[in-house]
């Protein structure tokens, strides 16, 4: 089996992400996970009050990547970093950008939750961020839902405004139609999705639909904290449930994400 690569992992502090630098590392060891791809959830725009004894936290783009970036040089061998990016309340900043530009050997990519912060993937505040991720040839992973923010109708148009960006739709429509994913991969080879709530009998029903290196593993752990990688849809995943042939199953698992970010793995 080559490297398992998630190309959806978090840090941050909610409740469910406290502590969450040792606590990933960890679920990685356990689960044979050799690399993984975070972006910083205290970035969240609108951050909303999870339980009483918690304060929600938000920090601003730069502050967010420079944590995530703080915690990949700890981990270099294990941690690359996708940059959080705020485009309703925020701008992009010199200083983001120069972030992003002097740390190219860990960040891969750029991180873009419409419902986080409120703001459709077509919106005109959002357009600098993917012109960032062209003219760097920086894949986006974008959280694609079934809500007034996040469906993945948007990703559609800018897929095709931006024919050159690479864009992963993280979910394939969470709480909708994961067809609704797979037509806009089958009109757009620029779409790629994750498995991160996924079904692996729908990821397997992509990879046939559309092709094998257009899927790749993720788990959008810890979200769920120390349980996170134990859920039944990931369980699947580490059994290959779905039968998988060995090349497909070791694309899904890591050689895709590898080449599409173009990860500079030992």
């Amino acid at each position: 089996m080559s490297k398992i690569i998630d190309c959806h992992m978090h840090i941050g502090s909610w409740p469910t992400l406290r502590k969450c630098g040792n606590m990933i590392l960890r679920l990685m060891d356990a689960k044979g996970i050799s690399y993984g791809l975070i972006s910083n959830a205290d970035c969240t725009e609108y951050p909303k009050k999870i339980r009483e004894d918690w304060e929600p936290v938000h920090v601003s783009q730069e502050e967010g990547l420079e944590a995530a970036l703080r915690f990949a040089r700890r981990n270099e061998d294990r941690i690359g970093v996708l940059a959080w990016v705020n485009p309703n309340k925020e701008t992009l900043s010199k200083k983001l950008i120069s972030l992003i530009s002097e740390n190219r050997d860990i960040v891969y990519g750029i991180k873009i939750h419409p419902w986080e912060s409120r703001i459709k993937l077509t919106h005109e505040k959002v357009e600098p961020y993917i012109e960032l991720a062209r003219d760097m040839k920086l894949p986006v992973l974008v959280h694609t839902a079934k809500d007034k923010y996040s469906d993945a109708r948007y990703l559609a148009y800018m897929a095709k405004d931006y024919p050159d960006v690479r864009f992963i739709a993280a979910h394939m429509q969470l709480n909708g139609r994961y067809e609704d994913v797979l037509q806009i991969m089958r009109n757009y080879p620029n779409v790629y999705a994750d498995t991160a709530w996924v079904k692996m009998e729908v990821a397997k029903k992509v990879m046939e639909a559309v092709g094998p290196e257009r899927v790749l593993f993720g788990t959008d752990m810890p979200i769920d904290g120390e349980d996170s990688l134990e859920h039944p849809i990931y369980r699947e995943y580490f059994a290959n449930a779905a039968g998988l042939d060995k090349e497909s199953y070791e694309m899904l698992m890591g050689k895709n994400a590898k080449s599409l970010f173009h990860l500079h793995l030992k």
